[in-house]
């Protein structure tokens, strides 16, 4: 589990963290709500590097598990680059 926020914002983060068949994982709770994006990205740089990309994914409905209401994952495969559109399709720099 890590705290993060200050003083009395804290929140307390559960997070767990797995690898195994070429995958690592994180995933990544509160008790109340789904973590934010900048909770991920301080989960993301706990777990990797900077140059590592990892991806949230969103699979078909036939393929939904959902076993807590309030967990997002990060997910990266091993020895495996995923391709990003170019950063102009995405917004100015």
């Amino acid at each position: 589990m890590f705290s993060v926020g200050m003083g009395s914002t804290k929140k307390i983060i559960r997070v767990i963290a797995s690898d195994g068949e070429g995958w690592e994982h994180v995933s990544v709770s509160l008790e109340n709500r789904c973590p934010t994006w900048d909770e991920m990205c301080i989960i993301k740089d706990i777990f990797w590097d900077n140059t590592d990309c990892v991806i949230q994914y969103h699979p078909p409905k036939s393929e939904y598990v959902n076993h807590h209401p309030f967990c997002l994952h990060l997910w990266r495969k091993i020895g495996s680059e995923f391709e990003l559109p170019p950063s102009y399709m995405i917004g100015p720099k």
